[in-house]
């Protein structure tokens, strides 16, 4: 009998972006703002579907009781669904998806690094600072110096 085996679901094709718009540029060449679509791009998993709209909806949600206890199923039942779909483990998913949506917010954002951490769902900055250094291997204002272009403001809306 062969293995069955579920590829994990990047996080980053669920992320759903923090900003409210873009600059496109069509094949015309005019260029304009547009809204960014903050559905949840379905993973073929509710329960995915749903963590992600959580996480995306507030800022509180750190700890993976506190993702499952919004949700109305156990912490044991969450995790175990989201370790089949992608390969991390509750805690892990929680704080990646955090790191995703860091980053977006230094490229993208003049919010302070404070303030980041804190719509990351950090009440330390350190504790933020020291997650988001082990994940992406570099410091919050380098990271941002190195990813965030001149003209970010005319790119994006927040």
């Amino acid at each position: 009998m062969d293995n069955f085996h579920i590829q994990p679901i990047p996080l980053k094709e669920i992320y759903i972006s923090v900003l409210k718009e873009k600059r496109v540029t069509n094949e015309d060449g005019w260029t304009r703002k547009v809204p960014v679509c903050h559905d949840v791009r379905p993973s073929g998993s509710l329960i995915l579907d749903t963590a992600v709209c959580a996480l995306h909806q507030t800022n509180n949600i750190l700890l993976g009781y506190e993702l499952a206890e919004k949700m109305g199923v156990s912490t044991t039942e969450l995790s175990g669904a989201i370790h089949i779909l992608t390969g991390l483990r509750l805690p892990e998913f929680i704080i990646h998806y955090r790191s995703i949506q860091a980053q977006e917010y230094l490229a993208c954002t003049d919010l302070t690094p404070k303030e980041i951490a804190r719509r990351c769902g950090f009440t330390h900055y350190n504790s933020f600072h020291k997650m988001f250094k082990r994940l992406t291997g570099m410091c919050v204002l380098p990271f941002r110096k190195k990813y965030r272009p001149a003209n970010y403001r005319e790119l994006y809306g927040w």
